[in-house]
C-alpha cells in the first residue's frame, strides 16, 4: 500500500507516526510556505525552504534513537538563538553544505534512518498572500493569521506570490504512483489549499488512479478556519484545486470528540451535521466516521495507525 500524505505541520507528523506501523511505502509532501517562528528567520536570513515542519516530519518517520529527537527538538532558551531549535539549525547548515535543500533531507532521511521518503512540494520560494472578506490584502502566512484573528474576516482568495511556483518533479512523481493520498490533518488554508495551489500539484492528484482521502480537523483553528463546517472545509479544497477530487472524507464521530474533550474547547469542535453529510454525498464523496483521534497530553491528536487499517480495507 503505498500512501502519499501532502500537509506540513502538526498534524502531518502526527499521521506519519502512526502510518509507518501500518505501511513502510510512505511519502510525506511538505508545504514550502512557513514563514513564522526559527523557521521563518532561517528562511529569511538564508533564503532557504523553511525547515521547521520537515524536521518534525522526519522525526516522525525517524527509526533512529530517542536521544537524537530531543537534541533536534532541543530549542535554545536565550542569547542570539532564543527559541530556534537544533534541529533547524542543523537542516540549515547540511543545505549550506551540500548545496541546496534536497540534499539536506536526504542526509537527514539517511541519518535518522526514516521510513519512507520526504519531499518539498516546490523548490522554488514563494508566500501567500490573501484577499480578506474584509477587502484588506495580506502577504505571508504569520501576517495573514494574524490579521484574521485581529478583525474576524475570513479568506476571500489565497493564492502564491510572486506566482504560483513549479511542483517538485520527484513530489509529483510520488503522487502519480500513490495508491492512496491524505490531504490534512492540519491548516486548511497554510497548509492543505497552499500545498494544491503549487503548479502541478492539483492536477497530478485528479488525474491520479489513487483514492483521495481528506482527513478532517477536530478542531477549528483560530485565526484562519474558525466557525467553518466540515463541508466547509471540502468546498474551500475544492475551490481551490478542482472538483471532484476527493473520494472520501474520514471524520471523527461526533459522541467520540464530545465525549474526550474538555468543555472549554467543545466551541471550537468541527462536528459532522446531516447538512455536511447531505452536501458530501451531493458531491459524490464517501463519508467515513470513526474514532480516529485519541486526547495526548491535553490535545486532540490524530491517530495515523488507525487511520491506515481502515484505508487498507477500502476499494
Amino acid at each position: 500500500m503505498k500512501v502519499v500524505v501532502i500537509g506540513g505541520g502538526t498534524g502531518t507528523s502526527t499521521i506519519l507516526r502512526g502510518l509507518k506501523r501500518v505501511t513502510k511505502d510512505i511519502t510525506a509532501i511538505i508545504c514550502t510556505t512557513d514563514d513564522g517562528g526559527g523557521s521563518g528567520i532561517l528562511r529569511e536570513d538564508y533564503g532557504m525552504i523553511p525547515p521547521g515542519d520537515f524536521r518534525n516530519c522526519l522525526l516522525a518517520l525517524s527509526n533512529s534513537r530517542k536521544e537524537f529527537e530531543d537534541l533536534l527538538n532541543y530549542r535554545y532558551k536565550s542569547g542570539t538563538y532564543s527559541g530556534q531549535s537544533f534541529g533547524n539549525l542543523f537542516i540549515a547548515a547540511i543545505s549550506d553544505m551540500y548545496h541546496g535543500f534536497e540534499s539536506a533531507i536526504d542526509y537527514m532521511a539517511e541519518f535518522l534512518n526514516i521510513t519512507g521518503k520526504i519531499y518539498p512540494v516546490t523548490l522554488e520560494p514563494s508566500n501567500l498572500e490573501a484577499i480578506l472578506t474584509n477587502g484588506t490584502k495580506v502577504f505571508g502566512e504569520t501576517s495573514i493569521r494574524e490579521e484574521m484573528k485581529r478583525t474576524k474576516a475570513k479568506i476571500e482568495n489565497l493564492r502564491l506570490s510572486p506566482h504560483a511556483p513549479q511542483a517538485f518533479s520527484k513530489a509529483t512523481l510520488e503522487i502519480e504512483d500513490a495508491d492512496f493520498i491524505f490531504l490534512g490533518p492540519g491548516s486548511l488554508y497554510s497548509s492543505t489549499i497552499a500545498n494544491l495551489l503549487v503548479d502541478g500539484v492539483a492536477e497530478a492528484i485528479y488525474n491520479t488512479k489513487a483514492k483521495v482521502i481528506y482527513i478532517a480537523n477536530a478542531f477549528s483553528e483560530l485565526g484562519e478556519s474558525e466557525h467553518l463546517s466540515l463541508s466547509h472545509h471540502v468546498l474551500e479544497i475544492e475551490k481551490y484545486s478542482k472538483e471532484g477530487l476527493i473520494d472520501y472524507v474520514f471524520a471523527t464521530r461526533n459522541e467520540y470528540l464530545q465525549e474526550i474533550t474538555p468543555e472549554e474547547l467543545k466551541e471550537r469542535l468541527v462536528l459532522t451535521f446531516d447538512k455536511d453529510r447531505e452536501i458530501l454525498k451531493d458531491l459524490d464523496i464517501e463519508i467515513i466516521e470513526g474514532d480516529f483521534v485519541d486526547m495526548v497530553d491535553g490535545r486532540l491528536r490524530h491517530n495515523g495507525e488507525k487511520i491506515g487499517n481502515i484505508v487498507k480495507d477500502l476499494k
